[in-house]
C-alpha cells in the first residue's frame, strides 16, 4: 500500500486555511469545550431542585439548536492544509472540539512524550479515583504519541499491557511515554502514570507504523 491509499475509513479533509487562521479557529472552539467539559463535571455534582434542572435543560437545547444549524456528519477525522499542518479536533484523548476528551496537555520534554492533566468528576470509576478505563485511555495515547513522533508517521496499537499499581487519585496526574525499541515499522513503548502519590499505573505495548505512511521498500 503507498502512502497515498489510506483506507476508506481513513477520512482525511484538505482546507485551504492558514496557520494563523487556523489559531484563530481553535481560539474560538476550545473555551466552549471547555465549557462543556465543565457542564458535565457541574451536573455531576449540582444539587439544584427540580425548576432549576428544568431550565437548565432548556439552554442546553437551545445550544443544541444553535450548534446544530450547520454540522459535519460521521467522524472528524484528520484535518490538513498546505502548510503540512494537521489537526485532530474530534480525538477521543486530546480533541480540542471534544469535551468528552480528558483535558491533556502535552508539555515538551527531551527524552519521550509528556502529558498533564488535572481529572474532575467526570473520569470518576471507584470514589475519588480515576477510572480504569480512562488510564488505559491516557496510556495508549501517550504510547501511541512517542511511537508516532519516533516514526515521523501515524502508528497502531498492536498490543498494550498495563499494570495498576495502586488507586489513581482525582486531581493533577503525568504520563510519561518513551520508546524503548524499534524496528523499521514497530515500536516498544514504555508509558507511566503518576500522581502526588507516585506512579500509579505502567504500561509497555507493541506499536505499528501505518502501511500508508511506510517507504515501499518497508512495506
Amino acid at each position: 500500500m503507498s502512502n497515498e491509499q489510506r483506507p476508506v475509513w481513513h477520512k482525511r479533509v484538505t482546507e485551504a486555511i492558514s496557520a494563523d487562521e487556523l489559531a484563530e479557529r481553535e481560539a474560538l472552539w476550545v473555551p466552549l469545550t471547555e465549557e462543556v467539559r465543565e457542564l458535565v463535571s457541574t451536573a455531576i455534582l449540582s444539587e439544584v431542585d427540580e425548576h432549576a434542572v428544568a431550565l437548565a435543560r432548556q439552554h442546553i437545547r437551545a445550544a443544541q439548536e444553535i450548534l446544530g444549524t450547520k454540522v459535519d456528519t460521521g467522524s472528524f477525522g484528520m484535518h490538513v492544509n498546505d502548510e503540512g499542518l494537521a489537526w485532530n479536533w474530534g480525538n477521543a484523548a486530546t480533541g480540542q472540539k471534544n469535551a468528552v476528551a480528558p483535558p491533556l496537555c502535552q508539555v515538551p520534554i527531551a527524552d519521550g512524550v509528556r502529558y498533564e492533566a488535572d481529572f474532575g468528576a467526570g473520569y470518576e470509576g471507584p470514589p475519588g479515583c480515576l477510572h480504569g478505563g480512562w488510564i488505559a485511555l491516557i496510556l495508549d495515547h501517550a504510547s501511541g504519541r512517542a511511537a508516532h513522533l519516533e516514526g515521523n508517521g501515524p502508528t497502531f496499537t498492536g498490543t498494550l499491557t498495563i499494570r495498576y499499581l495502586q488507586p489513581t487519585r482525582l486531581g493533577p496526574a503525568v504520563a510519561h511515554a518513551w520508546v524503548e525499541t524499534r524496528t523499521a515499522n514497530k515500536f516498544v513503548v514504555r508509558c507511566t502514570l503518576s500522581t502526588e502519590d507516585g506512579v500509579t499505573a505502567e504500561s509497555e505495548g507493541v506499536f505499528v507504523l501505518a502501511r500508508w505512511a511506510r517507504k515501499p521498500q518497508e512495506d
